[in-house]
């Protein structure tokens, strides 16, 4: 059987938050004065990273419709976000996964809400080298536990979280230094595997892949 592992693009391999903060702060910077503290951050959509208030919701779907929508912003958001994982990191990586799992499936699994964002996305991650090696493909969907993946790596405690059940399958908390306590804190809460970088992820799929399989 032909073992499947799957990324998360946003909060894993790009740095997608700050770069849209930037892009969308620059054009509207009377709303900067909002953005929280990471430490006090609820959560991975923009309203979570934000006081709560009145213009909070206002805030929110504003940047989703520019970042989103925008065709010049999404490319300036999406299109120039630095990596969270570099290109040597992630090559030395799926080299190790494939020498031990010849046949690895190698997924980078992302919900983008519009085909500007998923064009987006698709030059970002032909840019920094995501996509060189002939198995690794780009699934645009929310719905990660629909593919029959053994394991997945994703900045989204509820993804992970719902991963679980579908499928005998194992999801790893990618810890994103934006949201670090964020995540520490549902780590707790949750007891969830959790990986800092792509050589602990290495190690949980190589210690467990046999009993997936």
């Amino acid at each position: 059987m032909q073992l499947s592992i799957h990324y998360d693009c946003d909060g894993v391999l790009r740095d997608f938050h700050n770069k849209a903060f930037e892009v969308f702060f620059e054009k509207y910077p009377e709303y900067k004065k909002y953005i929280l503290p990471v430490s006090k951050f609820r959560g991975w959509r923009f309203e979570e990273q934000l006081k709560l208030g009145p213009d909070s919701k206002k805030i929110d779907a504003l940047m989703w419709e520019e970042l989103f929508n925008n065709e010049k912003m999404c490319f300036e958001a999406f299109g120039k976000a630095n990596p969270l994982i570099y290109p040597d990191e992630w090559n030395k990586h799926i080299r190790k996964i494939l020498c031990d799992f010849p046949d690895a499936n190698i997924v980078i699994s992302t919900h983008q809400y519009t085909d500007v964002a998923r064009e987006a996305t698709t030059y970002w991650l032909q840019k920094n080298g995501f996509t060189d090696e002939d198995n690794i493909s780009i699934l645009y969907t929310g719905k990660k536990t629909l593919f029959g993946a053994h394991y997945l790596l994703d900045d989204k405690p509820a993804m992970i979280e719902q991963f679980h059940k579908p499928y005998k399958s194992i999801g790893v908390l990618f810890l994103n230094p934006r949201t670090n306590g964020w995540y520490t804190r549902k780590i707790i809460e949750k007891k969830f595997l959790y990986a800092k970088n792509l050589n602990d992820y290495y190690k949980i799929i190589n210690k467990t892949a046999m009993n997936l399989l």
